[in-house]
């Protein structure tokens, strides 16, 4: 009786983990079943920032490719959908400035796209207006902190870091910064256009 209890219990709990519909992040898509190629479309630059628009149509294109669910093709003809991406607008403030001099120590930049995905007619499968993301960065060496995995891929060393000026440092430091914007805001039409809601 016992073992006949244990079988009953381990195909329950079989059957269970069958139908629990967990999925693999990334995995699937709610758009239609027939969109299988996607074309990313080099996106537009309306910022003084020349490389924006290259580093957010590099991420795009990372991100569409990274779970499988689709193929990012080169020419607009081979596509089902295509993605357009505009730069609109790069916002950069102080964050934090000394006492004394008002010298800023940290800054903040704010980067704001729009993007959309269509079919190859035009129908619109997804639009994102006015999506952002923001980032802060060390303006002088005092405030960089040497451990932290964003100085590390810079490549930097210490001595690096000291024979730097402020200026050099924080235009350094904003490049790397609008390589994470480009990711962040990737991920999010990612995230929003194609994974299914759970």
């Amino acid at each position: 009786m016992l073992n006949f209890r244990l079988r009953i219990f381990f195909c329950i709990l079989i059957f269970s983990f069958a139908g629990c519909g967990y999925t693999f992040s990334g995995g699937g898509s709610i758009l239609p079943d027939d969109i299988k190629k996607v074309a990313v479309l080099p996106a537009v630059n309306e910022t003084a920032e020349p490389r924006m628009g290259s580093l957010l149509t590099e991420a795009l294109r990372d991100q569409f490719e990274k779970f499988g669910t689709f193929e990012v093709v080169e020419q607009e003809s081979r596509a089902d959908a295509i993605v357009e991406s505009r730069v609109k607008s790069i916002e950069r403030g102080s964050e934090s400035v000394t006492a004394g001099t008002e010298q800023a120590l940290q800054y903040n930049v704010k980067v704001t796209v729009d993007v959309e995905l269509k079919r190859k007619d035009g129908t619109l499968l997804w639009k994102g207006d006015n999506l952002a993301e923001r980032g802060v960065f060390g303006g002088v060496s005092s405030v960089v902190v040497e451990s932290s995995p964003a100085f590390a891929a810079q490549g930097l060393s210490l001595s690096d870091l000291e024979s730097l000026g402020n200026i050099e440092l924080s235009r350094a430091q904003e490049e790397e910064i609008f390589e994470e914007i480009a990711e962040k805001l990737a991920k999010r039409v990612y995230q929003e256009a194609v994974m299914p809601e759970f």
